[in-house]
């Protein structure tokens, strides 16, 4: 840019013909001023047209970070990526065992708001091992859409992304392990419970009746 007012200021002036120093230093001042406010308006111009220019974002709102997930699992957020503005959201998993990141099948709706159909891991009929497994999810906005099951050594560079989300796969029956140990802790486990509040509320549904 130094150049370019430098280049400038030479043809302004070195055609023009001066009788003193004076008229020579006031024409040099002169043009000088000139090209410093053409720049600052240009300036300006670009600055103003950045800010008019939304930046990309994407955000996962389930599951959150340390969740327990499923072998198969809805994973949804909100995003940039509207109607019109030709962008798409897809999703990543990565397991922390090591490996690649594995695209899942995303809708994108209208009004950016966006949903996965993520898998995690292998069927655990075939695969138990993947049981208790930690998993990476981050989900990306990118000119193209991204079909599901595609294989990326790394996420792909210059896209806006989410925070990353780390949970771990569980199966049913750990689950219902977890919630068996639970009741067995709880005095009154949820059936008991709830016997319990229905009895208290027949009595005194009889009692009210009896002292009518």
């Amino acid at each position: 840019m130094e150049a370019y007012i430098i280049k400038k200021l030479r043809d302004n002036i070195l055609y023009s013909e001066f009788n003193t120093v004076e008229e020579f230093e006031g024409e040099l001042r002169k043009s000088l001023q000139t090209e410093l406010m053409e720049l600052a308006r240009t300036e300006h111009s670009n600055n103003k047209g950045t800010k008019s220019q939304k930046i990309p974002f994407v955000n996962i709102t389930s599951p959150k970070n340390r969740d327990e997930v499923s072998w198969k699992q809805i994973v949804d957020g909100s995003s940039s990526a509207t109607n019109g503005s030709g962008l798409h959201v897809s999703v990543l998993i990565w397991s922390m065992k090591g490996g690649a990141w594995w695209t899942q099948s995303t809708t994108t709706r209208e009004d950016g708001s966006w949903q996965s159909d993520a898998q995690f891991g292998n069927d655990p009929e075939s695969d138990p091992e993947n049981s208790r497994c930690t998993y990476r999810i981050v989900a990306i906005i990118t000119p193209q859409e991204l079909e599901g099951n595609q294989e990326f050594a790394d996420i792909p560079s210059n896209v806006a992304r989410s925070n990353k989300i780390i949970v771990t796969r569980t199966t049913f029956n750990e689950r219902e392990d977890l919630r068996e140990a639970q009741e067995r802790a709880d005095p009154y486990p949820t059936s008991v419970r709830e016997s319990i509040v229905r009895s208290r509320i027949t009595t005194v549904n009889f009692s009210v009746l009896i002292h009518c």
